[in-house]
């Protein structure tokens, strides 16, 4: 999957084959943003993704059908570079 932001807010999470043949198709939507998204990362188990926006929020959504589950609001500052540190157990 492919994690794709944009100056108009729109945010897509894609299939990319392995196959690169093949074209890519998206595979879902992320809306709520009201500002251009500037910053996303994949989280750890790869089931959510994490989105910062010039709106001043950052939003955590399921990969598998776009559903927002979290809004953080950044305290009127523009959430747009953020850095995600992930914990595994071994």
């Amino acid at each position: 999957m492919l994690l794709v932001a944009s100056e108009d807010g729109a945010t897509t999470i894609w299939n990319v084959p392995s196959d690169i043949a093949r074209p890519f198709t998206p595979h879902v939507s992320l809306e709520g943003h009201e500002g251009a998204v500037y910053g996303g990362a994949f989280l750890g188990d790869d089931a959510h993704v994490i989105t910062g926006s010039v709106d001043r929020s950052l939003r955590v959504w399921r990969t598998s059908d776009g559903v927002q589950t979290a809004n953080y609001d950044c305290g009127g500052k523009v959430c747009h570079a953020f850095s995600i540190i992930v914990a595994h157990s071994f």
